[in-house]
């Protein structure tokens, strides 16, 4: 598909353009696409669920995320609190990498998606 316009690969995928855009934007761009970081994390996700026996995948990255969300705030809430643990999490930027790894998701949302089905 090399040289194919983002809205040809989309139609032979029977994918909108935007996910195909959005997907190729965040692995490296047009000319360093590099699909295999997110597609073997969806790997991944897909044999822990297959272990697991996990059947109903429909909730899981909404899940993830508020599991990660709730995450970052509590350890900013309890580094506000003065509690030295936190503090050092806090200090060594963990929030905002929980962010950043948010942001991953929602970025690769698709690509996990269609993994887990």
């Amino acid at each position: 598909m090399l040289g194919w316009a983002f809205r040809a690969i989309a139609r032979s995928l029977g994918r909108a353009p935007s996910t195909v855009t959005r997907e190729v934007n965040a692995n490296g761009g047009r000319d360093g696409y590099r699909p295999s970081a997110a597609h073997a994390r969806a790997q991944r996700l897909r044999l822990f669920c297959d272990a697991y026996g996990l059947v109903d995948r429909s909730e899981l990255l909404a899940t993830i995320r508020l599991r990660n969300d709730h995450v970052a705030r509590f350890i900013e809430a309890r580094a506000r609190a003065g509690e030295p643990g936190f503090v050092t999490l806090a200090r060594w930027d963990t929030p905002a990498k929980m962010d950043d790894d948010l942001a991953w998701l929602d970025q690769h949302r698709s690509t996990f998606e269609h993994a887990l089905k």
